[in-house]
């Protein structure tokens, strides 16, 4: 892999922060895929979050990785630990991260086929149960995992096109138990991986509070 810096304050032909100084792109190459993204402090690369049936006390998101590698971590108020935290990450820990989302296609994947496999694969539970060989199980506490990812440019393969200004939002309800219970929709299987790679930074150890956190 090939990890490269360039400082420009175009990117792709679209101005995209208007500083004072050049802005840092983080590009990398490998011979599979292609992908950029802004190294600037202040532009989120990923974002991630759990909604639940408890209100949350305010917007911002449970965790967000900026481009030059600070991860910040916002607990609210009625969780444990409640308040922010952050870390700094390497590019080579950035990677380690990256690269299952590459792999499984958090970064292309059209999310509606996925929906609409685990919809297919319920209504044959639906069937197995009427006929008495499964049971179908009811969760009121679920939770909606989103993920959201911002890049400057990304290519999936050098057989497909480049696509520029990536913005995609993935959403999906009660994720971990839906993958385990329908195992051959691969989309909810992969998602459930790369979800449990950002909740794991998202305990990380090295996270050290910051703004009075307790």
């Amino acid at each position: 892999m090939v990890v490269r810096r360039t400082s420009s304050i175009l990117g792709l032909g679209v101005v995209l922060f208007a500083l004072a100084g050049a802005l840092s792109q983080a590009q990398v190459e490998t011979p599979d895929y292609h992908i950029a993204y802004s190294g600037s402090p202040d532009a989120v690369v990923i974002e991630y979050d759990v909604e639940s049936a408890i209100k949350k006390i305010d917007d911002t998101p449970l965790m967000r990785i900026y481009g030059d590698g600070r991860v910040h971590v916002h607990r609210q108020p009625y969780r444990e630990g409640a308040g922010d935290y952050e870390m700094h990450i390497t590019e080579k820990q950035m990677a380690d991260l990256r690269q299952p989302m590459h792999d499984n296609g958090a970064f292309s994947r059209d999310t509606r086929s996925g929906a609409q496999d685990l919809r297919a694969s319920k209504a044959a539970r639906a069937n197995s149960e009427r006929s008495g060989r499964a049971v179908l199980t009811e969760r009121s506490d679920v939770e909606v995992t989103i993920i959201r990812v911002n890049l400057d440019a990304y290519q999936a393969s050098t057989n497909s096109a480049r696509q520029s200004r990536v913005q995609k939002e993935i959403r999906c309800v009660d994720l971990r138990n839906n993958a385990d219970e329908h195992p051959q929709v691969t989309a909810l299987t992969d998602l459930a991986d790369v979800e449990g790679s950002l909740k794991a930074m998202a305990h990380d150890a090295r996270l050290r509070a910051v703004g009075g956190a307790r």
